[in-house]
């Protein structure tokens, strides 16, 4: 009988250590899982550019994380005499870094053009904007010129910045988290007693409008971010954001989060699918009614809102006094609209009459369709539906396929952007224009992709 020992060579599991060979092991199982997710993927014909949330984020540039923290700061106010000097310091730092970690590097390299489409439009119509200030009956105003600024820094910078699908994941994910961080906040600083007491969103000077519809936006990016396989732990923050949509008791971010999930839900799916789809879309939005007129505390806060609000669209007239008043926002816009049909009256010239004529309550008209023909005309109107002219243009004739989920993004995006112009002056709003741009980003992307895909079609045919 052989009794010779066996020979164990020098570097095999057996003369390592445990913790070596667990680490090892562990190495090995980590390359089998990749090695299998990639043949899943493979299988699905899911595109290999598609990144995991948190692989996102570690690729964000400081000028990207100085975004963040301006967008939480631009949607939660702190309550202090230095919220305005805190977002117009962020905003300039975040230019300063813009500027000098990616337009100069760029410039000196020429690796991209640096002025893009929205950096065309923007600059465009706010451009217009201020030259309307010869033949506006009043002076720039404070709060203009910061939105004019903010816009013509943020806008061209995220179109820069955007160039592919995981570009563009990261922007989303940006304003996702700063919606999240922002939804954390509001019910940190609002009494757990008046969670489900009455209406969200005023605290520290905040606006409940304007809580209500980053809410809904942050709902409608975790979806989107969810359906193109980025993350799933995001998802739990969807019901707090929903539900402090809802308990702002805004009518336009009620009705903007259910266009947003509804539209996407029917136009990126197709067939038996589709049908599913839209029956589910139609069963929660229907449950959603009921929750709404049937639980007192949230029908008193938007449930009786909305009902005055339908009843206003099927009477012509209502009891409530701000749908009352804004109708009449709306009329007497348009009569000013007929004295300056194709300039307008000028920046701010609506609110300005309203001072004139001595209004109870001077405002701006409430609506971003009068608002705009109002002040700035025709010319100034077209300019600013000018990229959303484009998209839906491009997706009814066909030359844009709904197929494609980025595709099928941007149209959602404007389309819920145009329901919610019809109740918010949207071009003096942070959301309305970044928004826009990434709808145009994604628009961009899904086109380029289309056509390597046909081009890869005719090479193979």
């Amino acid at each position: 009988m052989n009794t010779q020992p066996i020979h164990i060579p020098k570097h095999s599991l057996a003369n390592q250590a445990p913790r070596q060979r667990f680490k090892r092991n562990g190495k090995l199982r980590r390359h089998r899982l990749q090695e299998a997710r990639a043949r899943r993927e493979q299988a699905n014909e899911v595109p290999s550019d598609r990144r995991r949330l948190r692989d996102l984020l570690r690729g964000a540039t400081t000028s990207q994380v100085i975004l963040f923290l301006y967008l939480f700061l631009d949607i939660f106010k702190l309550g202090t005499s230095y919220d305005s000097m805190l977002t117009i310091g962020l905003l300039g730092i975040y230019a300063v870094s813009v500027l000098a970690l990616e337009i100069i590097p760029n410039e000196v390299g020429k690796r991209r053009r640096v002025f893009t489409s929205m950096s065309i439009w923007i600059v465009a119509f706010w451009g217009f904007a201020l030259l309307s200030l010869v033949w506006s009956p009043v002076s720039l105003d404070g709060t203009y010129a910061y939105r004019a600024l903010q816009a013509i820094i943020v806008i061209p910078s995220v179109a820069f910045a955007i160039n592919s699908r995981d570009d563009l994941y990261r922007y989303l994910a940006i304003f996702m988290l700063a919606a999240i961080c922002m939804t954390i906040a509001q019910f940190a600083v609002t009494s757990p007693s008046q969670w489900f007491s009455g209406r969200l969103g005023d605290t520290n000077s905040n606006n409940h409008n304007t809580v209500g519809i980053y809410a809904a936006l942050g709902c409608f990016v975790s979806f989107f971010l969810y359906m193109s396989k980025i993350s799933r732990w995001h998802l739990i923050f969807i019901i707090p954001m929903a539900y402090l949509a809802m308990a702002t008791g805004s009518r336009k971010a009620f009705f903007i989060l259910i266009a947003l999930l509804a539209v996407y839900a029917v136009i990126s799916t197709r067939g038996a699918k589709g049908l599913v789809a839209v029956a589910l879309v139609l069963a929660a939005i229907v449950l959603v009614f009921i929750f709404i007129m049937t639980n007192d505390v949230v029908y008193q806060v938007l449930g009786a809102r909305v009902e005055h609000f339908i009843d206003s669209l099927q009477t012509g007239t209502s009891d409530e006094h701000s749908i009352s008043q804004r109708a009449w926002y709306r009329q007497y816009a348009m009569q000013m609209f007929t004295w300056h049909p194709l300039i307008g009256n000028g920046l701010n010239s609506f609110e300005n009459q309203m001072v004139l004529i001595n209004y109870s309550h001077v405002a701006y008209s409430h609506c971003n369709y009068t608002e705009l023909l109002c002040c700035f005309g025709i010319v100034g109107f077209l300019l600013y539906y000018w990229p959303y002219a484009v998209i839906l243009g491009c997706v009814v004739s066909g030359r844009a396929s709904l197929h494609n989920p980025l595709i099928a993004f941007a149209t959602t995006t404007i389309i819920a952007l145009l329901i919610c112009d019809y109740g918010q002056v949207a071009f003096v709003m942070t959301y309305a224009p970044f928004f826009v741009c990434l709808a145009w980003c994604a628009f961009r992307i899904g086109i380029a992709e289309g056509k390597r895909d046909g081009d890869s079609v005719k090479a193979t045919s």
